[in-house]
């Protein structure tokens, strides 16, 4: 099938923006290498002993709530280190950037300080997912 000359100059145009080739093969190489090591990073999250906090945008799409579903019951779950699963409601991928200033005060509550949530609605607040 041969394209039209318009859908090749918009591709190459795409392509050709600050530098978008080497971004296009920055994410290939990237996700090849997260597929090749994936498993055992995920093992090694598990195996260790530091605390970990996971926080997560209800609404993503990049990495839906499936997968941090996933990472929680079989990484880190069932570790001995201390382990939090936050989820963020009305947050995408990009969770510090939706909200920042509810991940700013899980970092906080992380490191042992009491946090509160005040203007922030019910429906608004992170939940857990510890069971």
């Amino acid at each position: 099938m041969t394209e039209s000359p318009e859908k090749v100059r918009s591709n190459a145009f795409i392509l050709g923006y600050q530098n978008g080739g080497q971004v296009q093969h920055d994410v290939i190489h990237y996700l090849n290498q997260r597929k090749q090591y994936e498993v055992h990073r995920l093992e090694s999250l598990s195996d260790s002993d530091l605390p970990t906090t996971l926080v997560w945008g209800e609404d993503g799409t990049i990495a839906p709530i499936k997968v941090s579903d996933y990472v929680w019951t079989n990484y880190l779950k069932v570790r001995t280190a201390k382990s939090n699963y936050w989820i963020i409601p009305n947050a995408n991928h990009y969770v510090q950037n939706d909200r920042p200033e509810i991940v700013s005060k899980l970092i906080r509550q992380s490191l042992g300080e009491e946090v509160d949530f005040p203007g922030i609605s019910e429906e608004e607040k992170p939940y857990s997912r510890l069971s």
